[in-house]
């Protein structure tokens, strides 16, 4: 009997998992932390490589030079991972000691693709833009910080989306016009408190 509960106690039931359900276990995970599961033994070694959730943070570097390691992590984890079918890609970019503009747009051009089906940028700059932007399967898009040109970017390349979540700077805009066919909810929030339904034009489908 005693041997019969060690036996017990010894088994790793969640390394028996499908793959597929511990993949999903680490994608509430901070990205950072899911690669630190490799060490928890052989069986784990790769799974972070099929992730299929990103969630990347400043919030998980700290100290004097956290922006140099965590555009270093993010560039080595997107280097190593396997991206065709990334779904989900959340960024938090916000850090006191600088913002690498070449380094985020590299990120964010790489998740573009047919299997991206959720996009959150939370960010502290007006810099970042893209080109040839298509995001075919892109259902669900927040941004936080964002310049209103980079929304009216993607919004174009975007035939699917149905969600859309922005923190505005008043300052920053003088009209916002949003088109999109197939989407079902708008959410507004203006980060200085003021009124911004005055600066909103929503173009309705032909």
């Amino acid at each position: 009997m005693e041997n019969e509960r060690a036996d017990q106690k010894s088994v790793d039931r969640i390394s028996n998992l499908p793959q597929s359900v511990i993949c999903e276990i680490l994608s509430w995970l901070p990205t950072r932390e899911s690669v630190a599961t490799c060490i928890l033994s052989r069986s784990w070694r790769n799974c972070w490589k099929d992730l299929q959730i990103l969630n990347f943070s400043t919030r998980s570097f700290t100290g004097t030079n956290d922006l140099t390691r965590f555009v270093a992590f993010v560039n080595w984890f997107l280097l190593q991972q396997h991206r065709a079918s990334v779904r989900k890609l959340r960024i938090y970019y916000s850090t006191k000691y600088g913002f690498d503009d070449a380094a985020l747009k590299s990120w964010v051009s790489s998740a573009i693709g047919s299997h991206l089906e959720e996009l959150k940028l939370d960010l502290l700059t007006e810099e970042l833009t893209l080109t040839q932007v298509r995001f075919p399967s892109l259902k669900t898009l927040k941004m936080s910080y964002c310049h209103p040109n980079l929304v009216m970017k993607i919004l174009p390349g975007s035939p699917v989306l149905e969600s859309l979540d922005l923190e505005l700077m008043r300052g920053k805009i003088s009209v916002f016009k949003i088109h999109s066919p197939s989407l079902k909810r708008l959410y507004l929030f203006d980060s200085t408190y003021y009124q911004i339904t005055d600066l909103l034009e929503i173009i309705p489908p032909p």
